[in-house]
């Protein structure tokens, strides 16, 4: 009988995801182009870190890295991104707050306040 641990399930898991976020990274990033591999490879090790088990979520992570850069979180210019990395909040709550300050990081002033436009049809 053949035996598979969880440990291989997950090295598995892990290079799939891997190799999926390569693509990813290559696709939406262009600019990072040779790069790709280790940015996937430190988004995984980070989404682990970050308590982010979800592989959407790990995908927003890499997203963050390309972004804002490999250290965002240490980054002085992202302070805010410490603070909801270290908050109790579910792993959905806190990729949303950062999505939105790499949002507001990235787009800064070209972007209305939150409840700011109104809608008119």
């Amino acid at each position: 009988m053949l035996t598979i641990r969880r440990e291989q399930i997950q090295v598995f898991h892990d290079a799939v995801l891997q190799r999926w976020l390569v693509d990813h990274l290559a696709f939406h990033f262009p600019s990072l182009a040779g790069q790709e591999a280790s940015l996937a490879t430190l988004a995984i090790e980070r989404a682990r870190r970050w308590n982010f088990q979800a592989a959407a979520h790990v995908a927003q992570v890499a997203n963050l890295l390309a972004l804002l850069g490999p250290d965002f979180e240490s980054d002085p210019r992202h302070a805010w991104a410490a603070s909801v990395l270290a908050s109790n909040a579910d792993a959905e709550a806190r990729i949303t707050r950062l999505l939105e300050g790499a949002e507001r990081a990235t787009w800064g002033a070209a972007l209305p306040a939150p409840g700011t436009v109104e809608v008119v049809s």
